[in-house]
């Protein structure tokens, strides 16, 4: 999984690493961050989410997860 606004990992590093691990699948969240939350692109205000324990994850990560596991 990657969110399209993560700082730390981009979406091109993501695509790259699932390239290289035949039957991998990546799955892409809009507006996460490496904190797992709905960020924006702007940089300081993305990693103020990091300092925000109240914010939730982003609404797709937990189904998304949840379907890798089931299926495996």
């Amino acid at each position: 999984m990657q969110g399209t606004t993560d700082l730390q990992v981009t979406a091109d590093n993501a695509t790259l690493l699932a390239s290289a691990q035949p039957g991998a699948k990546l799955v892409m969240i809009d507006g996460m961050n490496h904190a797992l939350r709905k960020a924006p692109a702007d940089r300081a205000a993305n990693f103020a989410t990091y300092r925000n324990p109240r914010l939730p994850l982003a609404k797709e990560l937990v189904p998304a997860l949840s379907a890798f596991v089931s299926a495996h």
